[in-house]
């Protein structure tokens, strides 16, 4: 297994907790549907990444 696979597994594995966790439910499966939900989710929870904060420096009249 590639050190890719192994990383995107464990991110896989991170998606599909917090969506167990969300929904009270241990048997809940992640779904292609609940990926940019939980993306963001997952940014902000384990990576500190707050998208609002990012925007500020990428304002729409400079990057159109």
């Amino acid at each position: 297994m590639s050190k890719l696979t192994k990383a995107g597994q464990e991110e896989f594995e991170r998606l599909q907790s917090l969506k167990r966790e969300d929904t009270s439910n241990p048997e809940a499966t992640f779904q292609a549907w609940d990926g940019s939900f939980y993306t963001n989710v997952l940014k902000e929870k384990f990576y500190a990444i707050d998208e609002e904060k990012i925007k500020e420096y990428f304002p729409t009249d400079h990057v159109v």
